[in-house]
């Protein structure tokens, strides 16, 4: 048996990693971080594409993390090459070489997820988590599958039992049905040799060097012997570890470890043992072994059905020998007198051949005088008297009439006479009898003797035995020598004898008497009657007793059988009507007609068109009418908003031939609407793996909860940006219906709230249903919600899915909403990782362009101070002039400043960390960082912003710098006198830096913030660039304006900012 390789694991406690690296250093520490963060992965490590396919090829792998950049092929190509093999096993794509291409290429060939690496160790704690989360998801939509499957196979398994009685084929369908279906290497059909104490392999799947028939031993040697000692399904998990029963054994010797045994049939009469066995350690479920022991129960009933008609069949061919060599002549009519079957005997008495006979009424061989007797003998007989020497005479071939004495008795089948059943003696002279009485003696010596499946008894006046014989004798354990001259009490026990005695002197006054009696556990029908003479005087009696414990053990097991039968078809979870060749209702019953209220026995003999529902009714003269001509059918159809699957079965008879038909019907709602909501998901899911923000996949979550599973309540709520609250995010139309507004909750919430558990299912990771918010204890506060499900979607926030209805959500919904939450989960997680990537592209245009600017403005701007000082550094020399070297010192200190904003202007856009800051507190800070003599700074603002510390105080220095610079009435380095006043206020959305010093011409407001642009000997023109490269980076923006005593105003607006005097209100940060 071949297996995928994800076909077996260990446990779910572990899942097994393959990470495929050409760096094998890497691929070791990997192995080990991955390890230690997550106790359940297993990390495999290989360093090529051809390892990693040897390595799945080999089994037990549940997720793949591949690098891209590898020899022999990068990761796309060996993620092609697994999906050729297994489709849907997990695959994430852990690589340096981080592009959108390369994402595109893996998405469009089936990556289960991307992921780029990156420095530290944090890293691998995501990486856990997207193995766990993908591996978790595959598992729950696997098991799905298989539990189907499972049901699937497992009704028509039942059907085929119910259509053939061939036990060979259905063995070795029911073997590979639990194989395939636990995914096991071995299964086994057993049947218990009493005689042996033995179980002999009737089936197999995988010992393909057992030949049938091959025996394990019973009790505890084996586990197929414990299992049908114990009455009850056996699991093992470790063979090695078992001590219930002797083991490995056998079993070891084809490298088992684990399975799962119970017992075919009934515990008090078991026939054997359905066993299925794995190669690995496996944790059955009940569910597994609920799904064995219905296999086991379908063979069960088959195995029954099989024995009673087989003992049926035996049954009439003992009949059928016992009237070939009959003396008599013995005959069956149907219920209109017709002959069904005459023996050779009635051939010979009658001068006529069976084909002659067969088929012609008994009336026809009747002489005119006695056909009245004969018409009222079979009336009796039809009416269930059993007729018992009854005179007529009879005519044969040739038109000559003789006497005879007919006995007959009714054949009854479910209560009704199905035929009648006889034999006629001739009796037509005195002296003939009396001629042949020394032979008949002989023949009746001989027949008492090898009278067959019974015995028979003369006993005279004194009630002791004259003659006895019989194959009986033997099997009671008495002869014919033992028993003449003892009377019944001498021979019998006492219960015996009394009942003898008293019908052996009934024979002897001439009185005939039959009873059953039970002897040694068999059954026996006895008849006593008297022995006569010539003269018609009774001189001895005769008892002939016949074994009829078959034909009672038989009734008792038809009986059974037809309660077995009645009681499968009342409980069978669908419907099956049984129906004859003009469409009409026989019989039926299941589950679902007595759902529909519709009693298919009180419709026996209605037309099947009156009974059904008109969908159905379209099917009736093809795929019912197809059973009658010997072919089965399945279709379905959908009636009233339900859905049915039925199939229709040829009944035949023992000839082969179809009799009636059967429509087996299956409520497939359910079934329909899983497969329709888990289309639906899949749809819902591969839009989450394009959406573009988290509202819109939020959105997406929302809308798949809708129309899934019907959560008209459903919502998303995201963590603030604080920590503190989980906000109304995405929320589905009719929240706005039933709340008055959509619910917020904050962290440290009162116990038993909603916020609080909504928090609780966050912090935990755990998601929690909630059927019965009003009935649940652990939620103290009114909810217009009936249940709710709470599934915490990573650091994002809480996705909410609740119905106005108490417990609205199944097993299945439940399930559908594990695995929308955790789509939504990864879906996020992408959203976020491609929102940081795209962020990074900008910086990282946003630095080039820096830099460009920074290269011309090397090009430009220190060109100029560079020739100054190189032209008076050698006027210097050639003059001797020492006042020349003040100015190359001026041009230096020109450059120095020049160089020190460029490499401030360069490392702008290397990435903010923002805070929630106090602005007044920046300003100050920045104040100190700057000379300033003179100068007066006037804060008053008394808001917090939203900032990059660093870059923040960066923009005040350089905004001071500039007031400060601009309002002296030094030169040169001299920063002189000034008596310039800086003020920092507040806006309406934002704030103000101006100052009071000379301001800046209206007309070159626009060039203020362009690299080099400065009106200052001192300045080198940067300042300003950099404090519009600071507001860009924020999201800000920035203008210039004069201020309000004349001097510069800059106003930044746009920013995220608060009032303390809101923060006194409550109102929560930004």
């Amino acid at each position: 048996m071949g297996r995928s390789a994800t076909e077996t694991r260990p446990s779910r406690a572990t899942i097994r990693t393959l990470h495929v690296d050409d760096d094998e250093m890497f691929g070791t520490v990997t192995a080990e971080l991955l390890e230690s963060v997550e106790s359940r992965l297993d990390v495999v490590s290989v360093t090529s594409a051809a390892a990693g396919l040897d390595r799945l090829a080999a089994g037990d792998i549940d997720c793949v993390v591949s690098d891209y950049d590898m020899p022999g092929g990068n990761g796309i190509e060996f993620l092609e090459r697994v999906r050729e093999q297994y489709p849907r096993l997990p695959f994430i794509l852990f690589t340096g070489k981080g592009s959108e291409e390369v994402a595109s290429d893996a998405v469009s060939v089936g990556v289960t997820d991307y992921l780029q690496k990156e420095s530290g160790i944090d890293q691998y704690t995501v990486l856990a988590n997207r193995v766990v989360n993908a591996t978790e998801k595959y598992w729950t939509e696997t098991a799905l599958e298989q539990r189907i499957t499972q049901q699937e196979a497992l009704a028509a398994l039942g059907r085929d039992a119910l259509a053939s009685d061939d036990l060979a084929s259905l063995f070795d369908e029911a073997v590979r049905l639990v194989a395939d279906g636990l995914d096991c290497e071995y299964a086994g059909v057993l049947e218990w040799q009493p005689s042996r104490d033995e179980l002999d392999l009737r089936a197999g799947v995988g010992w393909d060097d057992v030949p049938s028939g091959a025996s394990v031993p019973a009790g505890d040697k084996s586990q197929a012997g414990y299992t049908l000692a114990n009455g009850e399904a056996v699991v093992v998990s470790d063979l090695d570890e078992e001590t219930r029963f002797d083991g490995p054994g056998p079993l070891a010797d084809y490298g088992v470890v684990s399975g799962v045994s119970v017992v075919i049939g009934a515990t008090a009469a078991p026939w054997g043992v359905l066993g299925t066995h794995a190669t690995d350690r496996r944790d059955f479920t009940a569910q597994d072994v609920t799904f064995v022991q219905n296999v086991a129960n379908v063979l069960a009933t088959a195995i029954d059905r099989h024995q009673t008609e087989e003992r049926l069949r035996e049954s009439e061919s003992r009949f059928r020998e016992i009237a070939e060599l009959s003396p008599d002549g013995i005959f069956r009519t149907d219920t209109d007198g017709r002959f069904t079957y005459v023996s050779p005997a009635s051939e010979t008495l009658l001068g006529r051949s069976s084909d002659d006979l067969d088929g012609t009424p008994f009336e026809r061989v009747v002489a005119d005088g006695s056909l009245d007797a004969a018409r009222e003998g079979i009336d009796r007989v039809l009416d269930g008297e059993v007729v018992r020497g009854l005179a007529l005479t009879l005519v044969d071939a040739d038109g000559e009439s003789f006497e005879v004495e007919v006995s007959a008795s009714p054949v009854r089948h479910d209560g009704r006479v199905e035929f009648v059943q006889g034999f006629a003696r001739d009796v037509t002279e005195a002296k003939e009898r009396e001629r042949e009485l020394q032979h008949s003696r002989e023949r009746f010596q001989a027949l008492v003797d090898a009278f067959p499946n019974g015995g028979v008894f003369l006993f005279d006046e004194d009630l002791r035995y004259t003659m006895a014989g019989g194959d009986e004798l033997a099997e009671g354990g008495l002869t014919s020598e033992t028993m003449r001259g003892r009377t019944p009490s001498e021979v019998f026990p006492s219960e015996n004898a009394e009942r003898l005695e008293e019908s052996y002197r009934a024979a002897l006054v001439g009185e005939k008497r039959s009873f059953e009696d039970s002897y040694q556990g068999r059954h026996y029908h006895v008849q006593t009657l008297p022995l006569r003479d010539a003269d018609g005087t009774v001189i001895a009696g005769m008892a002939v007793a016949q074994n009829v414990t078959e034909r009672v053990e038989r009734e008792r097991e038809l009986e059974e059988s037809r309660a077995r039968y009645r009681t499968l078809v009342d409980n069978f979870p669908g419907g099956v009507v049984l129906y004859d060749r003009d469409l009409r209702v026989v019989a039926g019953g299941g589950t679902e007609f007595e759902r529909a209220d519709w009693d298919p026995t009180a419709a026996a003999g209605e037309p099947l068109r009156d009974n059904i529902t008109p969908e159905g009714a379209e099917y009736l003269d093809t795929h019912y009418r197809a059973a009658l001509d010997g072919e089965a059918r399945t279709f379905q159809y959908e009636a009233s908003g339900t859905h049915y699957q039925l199939q229709t079965i040829p009944v035949r008879d023992a000839d082969g031939r179809v009799t009636e038909g059967i429509a087996v019907t299956q409520n497939v709602t359910e079934r329909v609407e899983r497969e329709r909501k888990l289309a639906q998901l899949r749809e819902r899911s591969r839009e989450l793996m394009h959406t573009q923000t988290r509202a819109e996949t939020a959105r997406a979550a929302v809308d798949a909860a809708r129309e899934v599973v019907g959560a008209s309540l459903s919502g998303f709520h995201e963590v603030d940006t604080d920590g503190d609250r989980l906000e109304p995010g995405v929320m589905a139309e009719s929240v706005d219906d039933v709340f008055e507004t959509p619910p917020e909750f904050k962290r440290d919430a009162d116990p038993r709230t909603r916020a609080a558990i909504t928090w609780e299912v966050f912090k935990s990771g755990e998601p929690r249903y909630i059927p019965d918010i009003a009935a649940d204890g652990s939620v103290a506060e009114q909810s217009p919600a009936g249940c709710v499900l709470l599934h915490p979607i990573g650091k994002h926030g809480v996705f909410v899915v609740s119905s106005p209805e108490t417990d609205a959500y199944d097993e299945t919904d439940r399930m559908l909403v594990d695995i929308l939450a955790a789509s939504l989960t990864a879906a996020m997680d992408r959203v976020e990782r491609e929102q940081r990537l795209r962020t990074r592209e900008k910086r990282l245009e946003a630095q080039n362009e820096r830099l460009s600017r920074f290269a011309s403005i090397v090009s430009h701007d220190l060109r100029s101070p560079l020739s100054v000082a190189q032209g008076r550094l050698e006027l210097a020399r050639t003059t001797g002039d020492d006042t020349h070297l003040d100015s190359v010192e001026t041009a230096h200190d020109r450059m120095d400043r020049l160089i020190e904003g460029l490499l401030q202007l360069t490392i702008d856009g290397e990435g903010v960390e923002t805070d929630r800051l106090d602005l007044a507190t920046a300003a100050r800070a920045a104040w100190q960082s700057v000379e300033t003599t003179g100068a007066t700074l006037v804060v008053e603002t008394t808001r917090d912003v939203v900032a990059d510390e660093n870059r923040l105080r960066q923009l005040f220095e350089n905004l001071f710098r500039n007031s400060v610079e601009h309002g002296s009435t030094g030169s040169g380095d001299d920063v002189g006198d000034t008596t310039v006043t800086v003020t920092v206020g507040d806006l309406d959305d934002g704030f103000f830096v101006e100052d009071d010093g000379p301001g800046i011409e209206p007309d070159r407001h626009g060039e203020v913030f362009e690299a080099g642009y400065s009106t200052s000997a001192r300045g080198n023109g940067l300042g300003l660039r950099i404090v519009a490269d600071v507001a860009d980076e924020h999201g800000w923006s920035v203008t210039v304006t004069d201020g309000t005593d004349g001097g510069a105003r800059f106003e930044f607006t746009g920013t995220d900012v608060d009032s303390q005097d809101d923060r006194g209100t409550g109102r929560e940060g930004a």
